[in-house]
């Protein structure tokens, strides 16, 4: 039933989309002479890298690739890719190791799609350093398993926990092995900053084999998010038992099937690409300045690389409960497997890993309180830093057009720090990304009580709805009682926040709206 279902919807795409392609043969102009300028339906310039896999993007752009299969202690078969040096060729004397582990439904391609002009992989290879690339479970480099197929359900019984508590030891014992060397950096970016944080808190032994680590837009706090995904939070588990009736639990898989709606959709003329764009920019952040539109094709060729729905339901569930911590099956299920209603929070303490930060103002999926709110909770935090441009967002870590004078140049600076003893407060020396005081924003400068009202949960916009409605008819007093039959965590979230008027100004400002200066 579920593959028929699957395959009534392949043939119903198709059909549309063979729709859309005819309605848009009739638009492009036929080239009948040598003097106009023919243009292909599905693409004007192409280039290579869109359908090459990562170590032949490597080795097509002059710098040498190399491919492992690293295995996890749960039977996961994992690709990793390496830049062992530059274009200039090798370096005397022992180099330091860098890894770089991508976002969620990435692969290795990330860190190279951009081109040796801007990508981060090819800027650390010319500065002498020896680059490896991870691939994450479940993506296009790393779908095999010694037991379980891609078709089983069970393949894709995983979330980013699985990822940092299995995958990155793997990857880092390997690569630490056939080097020869006993420490390496950590670079990540997105979820690749979950996954490591996950791996020093709970396998605090590894932090031993770190000399630093560079989180790139951190993600581990998300009740702040600004993104729309925001939105579909409660309804994860439901999203989940859907994907896993029609897909056995994979998402996003990078196939021909979705290669193909990706090409029509968004590489029949400048229009589709422009939405193409729009779409990304709604999740991520608005930058029309520094997003490459020539790029598109090369990024969609390789993203999204697929993934497991359950690491999309563990993010929804940052999201909704506000909190850092393992996976939540529910009361019952927790029970058998935490001996607790709830899931465990991840131990911040046990990351002795010096650690910097990078974020972005316009990165709709980090929130500036959520990154300095985890910052604040490490150990041995050297460095928080935020990129010097108003519209730069998540994405923009990995492609923007300027992202080298933007990040990466004080990137290499932090880097050779690591190596050295410094003082908790000693401020690094950057030339553009902007150091920043990791205390927490105050409720008074978190702008407009419109604002605010968007940094609340789904639950306490509902509540505070209900408030709207019901405001004239009874007191604070009586809202509170009604709140305190909340569970308890919750209930003394929400009293702190009326007792510090939060709700009550957000209220006020909602019923009797400030009215809108006249032009002068």
């Amino acid at each position: 039933m579920r593959t028929f279902s699957t395959l009534v919807i392949s043939l119903l795409t198709l059909d549309a989309l063979t729709d859309a392609i005819l309605q848009n043969n009739k638009e492009v102009p036929q080239c009948n002479n040598g003097k106009k300028k023919c243009r292909s339906l599905l693409t004007t310039n192409y280039n290579p890298d869109l359908d090459l896999p990562t170590p032949k993007i490597i080795r097509r752009h002059g710098y040498p690739a190399e491919s492992y299969i690293v295995q996890t202690e749960d039977g996961y078969l994992l690709e990793i890719h390496r830049i062992p040096y530059g274009r200039k060729g090798r370096r005397s004397g022992k180099k330091e190791v860098v890894f770089l582990q991508h976002g969620v439904f990435g692969s290795s391609a990330d860190w190279v799609v951009a081109g040796p002009d801007t990508a981060l992989a090819y800027l650390l290879a010319d500065k002498g350093y020896d680059v490896w690339l991870g691939n994450a479970r479940g993506n296009t480099y790393s779908r095999s398993h010694i037991s379980y197929s891609p078709m089983d359900l069970a393949f894709w019984d995983f979330s980013f926990h699985e990822m940092g508590y299995f995958d990155l030891p793997a990857e880092i014992d390997f690569i630490l092995n056939k080097t020869d060397h006993t420490q390496m950096i950590y670079i990540g970016h997105s979820m690749g900053t979950t996954m490591f944080y996950v791996l020093t808190s709970q396998r605090p032994e590894y932090n031993e084999k770190l000399l630093g680590a560079i989180s790139l837009a951190p993600v581990a706090y998300l009740s702040r998010t600004r993104s729309p995904i925001r939105y579909l939070a409660p309804f994860a588990l439901n999203i989940e038992k859907i994907m896993d009736w029609i897909g056995n639990g994979e998402f996003l898989a990078h196939n021909t099937m979705l290669n193909y709606v990706t090409k029509i959709a968004c590489e029949l003329n400048h229009m589709e690409m422009k939405r193409c764009e729009d779409f990304l920019f709604i999740l991520c952040g608005h930058d029309p300045y520094q997003f490459k539109m020539s790029l598109l094709p090369v990024i969609l060729g390789h993203t999204p690389a697929g993934g497991s729905t359950r690491t999309l339901v563990h993010f929804a569930q940052f999201i909704d409960s506000g909190k850092f911590r393992q996976f939540d099956y529910g009361k019952d299920e927790n029970l058998h497997i935490y001996n607790s209603t709830f899931p465990p929070k991840y131990d911040l303490k046990f990351i002795s890993t010096k650690v910097a930060f990078f974020y972005a103002d316009n990165d709709l999926l980090t929130n500036e309180q959520d990154v300095k709110e985890l910052y604040t909770l490490l150990p041995n935090p050297v460095g928080l830093f935020k990129v010097n441009f108003t519209y730069f967002n998540h994405l923009d870590f990995l492609w923007a057009k300027d992202v080298k004078a933007l990040v990466y140049n004080d990137l290499l600076l932090v880097l050779k720090t690591f190596s050295k003893t410094r003082a908790r407060s000693e401020v690094l020396t950057v030339t553009n990304v902007i150091p920043q005081n990791p205390s927490l924003i105050s409720d008074t400068d978190q702008g407009s009580p419109w604002e605010r009202y968007l940094q609340m949960t789904m639950t306490e916009r509902s509540l505070y709805a209900t408030e709207k409605r019901l405001s004239t008819k009874r007191s604070d007093q009586t809202f509170m009682q009604k709140i305190s039959a909340f569970p308890g965590d919750f209930s003394r979230k929400m009293e702190r926040k009326w007792n510090n008027s939060t709700m009550r100004e957000m209220l006020n400002h909602w019923i009797r709206p400030e009215p809108t200066p006249v032009p002068t």
